[in-house]
Order: structure tokens, then C-alpha cells, then sequence
């Protein structure tokens, strides 16, 4: 089964997600989802491994895929790794390798995500309304619950916090099985679930190790004038420019 586990983006999302909290009166949710948020961009030169997993959402015992990576923060830059993809964030530029086509990526930083790192929701999440959100805390854990109407990509997002550190254990979302995988798998099956379980956990948080030379565009390109360069290291790889202000 080819499942395609997406890499996603958390931190400007997440703040955009409490924004909808905020027009559905749930205040409690906003300011939980803004504290969530201050608490990796304040934590000094962070680390953590993240493990992607799959499962049909009426199979709680069978997991069908899974994915690890880690990540690298300061701030609001970041650096992350991911299967055959790797990518940082930073004042000018976003840099995304995909390894098995020798790709480069470069564009500049969305302007609603400076500060993001590779942890959370899809964009497209951002669409559907009417969200309502809980919070709670047991046993040390904090919880947010974010519900979506009939017909959304995602039904239900659910944050599991460390009260202590203020981080994230794990989050599960309840998605569209058709979000996670290839188009041409999808239509080979025969028994479509509606929809998947995606939990991505996190791990071995720690400080310092590295420091912001992680973070430096220029350790996979340089620009000559208007043209952009591989560095050495990265010389068989195709630059693709995203953004036309490069």
C-alpha cells in the first residue's frame, strides 16, 4: 500500500487554526494554541525527533505506514529532516532538497509563515469554518480538540501538551484517507476508508548542540549575480526557483 505521509507545517498554522478558535468565541482554545506557539519559539536552540504513523481510522491495532525525521529551531528559523527531504527556514529563503530527484527548492518565506517549522496541519485546513474547540488537562497533560464540520479535509485535530515543558507529546488527526495517498493507489482500491488516523509524535527534546550556522541558506547555494548555484556539495542537484522575486 503506497501511503504518501505528508510533511507538514505547524507553528504559523497553528497560530492561523486559533484564529478560527477565537471567531468560534472559544477563548480558552486561542489562548492555549498562542501558548503552544511561544513555547518552541522561545525554547533556545531546540531539537527533537518526530515519527510519523497511519492507520484506517476503524483499525486501531493495525499501523500501516510510518515515517521518522527531526527537527532543528531557533526562533523562527528551522531546519528539518524527513525521509528523502530536507529543508530549512530562515530570513530570506526557504530551502526544501528532495533527495531521490536531486531537486532544490528555493523561494521566499509566506508571508503569514515566518517562524514555521515542519510539525502540524496542511494549509488547506485553514479553509473549513465553523471549528469548535475544547480544551483539557489530565495527569499533567494538556489537551486541545479541534472539531471540524461535516464534508472537511480533516474531522478532528488532537494536541496532546506536556504541561511541564509546554511542548507537544503527540498529535493525532483524523484525515481524509484520500489526502494520504499517491492518486493512481487511490484509485486502484477497492475499499475506500473514508478516513485515517495520522499520529506524529515527538521526542528527545533537548537545547544547544548546534547553533545558527544550521540555519544558513548559503551552505546549499550561492547567487552570482541573478543566477543561483549549487555549493559543492550539492552540485548535482537542479535548482527550481518557487517564488519570482528571487
Amino acid at each position: 500500500m503506497n501511503i504518501k505521509l505528508l510533511i507538514i507545517l505547524i507553528l504559523a498554522d497553528c497560530a492561523m487554526v486559533a484564529g478560527y478558535a477565537q471567531s468560534s468565541g472559544n477563548r480558552q482554545a486561542l489562548q492555549a494554541m498562542r501558548g503552544l506557539v511561544e513555547s518552541y519559539e522561545h525554547a533556545r536552540y531546540l531539537s527533537f525527533d518526530l515519527l510519523y504513523r497511519v492507520r484506517a481510522e476503524e483499525d486501531a491495532g493495525t499501523w500501516l505506514d510510518s515515517l521518522s525525521g527531526s527537527c532543528k529551531m531557533n526562533g523562527k528559523n528551522y531546519w528539518y529532516a524527513m525521509d528523502n527531504t530536507e529543508s530549512i527556514g530562515c530570513t530570506g529563503y526557504t530551502v526544501m532538497l528532495f533527495k531521490d530527484d536531486r531537486v532544490m527548492y528555493l523561494a521566499r518565506p509566506r508571508a503569514k509563515a515566518t517562524g514555521m517549522n515542519p510539525l502540524a496541519m496542511l494549509d488547506s485546513l485553514l479553509s473549513a469554518k465553523d471549528i469548535t474547540a475544547t480544551v483539557s488537562e489530565e495527569r499533567g497533560e494538556g489537551k486541545i480538540i479541534l472539531a471540524f464540520p461535516p464534508g472537511s479535509l480533516y474531522k478532528r485535530i488532537t494536541y496532546f501538551i506536556n504541561q511541564k515543558s509546554g511542548l507537544i507529546d503527540r498529535v493525532l488527526n483524523v484525515v481524509k484517507s484520500d489526502q494520504l495517498y499517491d492518486p493512481e493507489a487511490w484509485e486502484k482500491l477497492t475499499n475506500h476508508e473514508q478516513y485515517a488516523i495520522m499520529e506524529i509524535q515527538f521526542s528527545h527534546y533537548r537545547q544547544g548542540g548546534f547553533d545558527e550556522s544550521q540555519f544558513d541558506p548559503h551552505r546549499y547555494f550561492i547567487k552570482e549575480g541573478t543566477e543561483y548555484k549549487t555549493t559543492v556539495n550539492y552540485q548535482d542537484y537542479t535548482i527550481f526557483l518557487g517564488s519570482t522575486d528571487l
